[in-house]
C-alpha cells in the first residue's frame, strides 16, 4: 500500500520521502525520522506493527513535536490497528508501559 501511495504522489510531481526508498541501507534512522517529523505534510499508515514499533513511536513523537497535526498529518488506519475500541487501545498503552518498565 505504501509503495502505491508513493508512486501516485510521485506521478503527480510531489516530493516523497519514505524510509524504504529514501533511507540508505547504512542511513541513520533517528535522523531520518526527525526529518519526517518536520515534514510539511505527513502520511502515516497506522498498523498494529507501527503502533508496536519503538522507531515508529519515536517518529510519531517527532511529528507531534512539530505541531499542526490536524493540518499536516494524514493518517491511513489499517484494519489491524485496533484504535477505535477503548479496550483495544489499552493493549497498546499496556505494551508501552511494560516496555518502559
Amino acid at each position: 500500500m505504501a509503495a502505491e501511495i508513493e508512486n501516485v504522489l510521485k506521478e503527480r510531481g510531489l516530493n516523497v520521502i519514505r524510509d524504504k526508498s529514501s533511507l540508505p541501507y547504512t542511513g541513520k534512522i533517528k535522523s531520518f525520522m526527525e526529518t519526517i517529523g518536520k515534514g510539511k505534510y505527513v502520511i502515516v499508515i497506522l498498523s498494529n506493527e507501527y503502533l508496536m514499533s519503538e522507531n515508529c513511536m519515536f517518529e510519531m513523537l517527532e511529528i507531534k513535536n512539530h505541531g499542526s497535526i490536524n493540518q499536516r498529518v494524514f493518517p491511513i488506519v489499517l484494519n489491524d490497528a485496533a484504535i477505535y475500541v477503548p479496550s483495544e487501545r489499552l493493549k497498546y498503552n499496556n505494551h508501552w508501559i511494560n516496555e518502559k518498565a
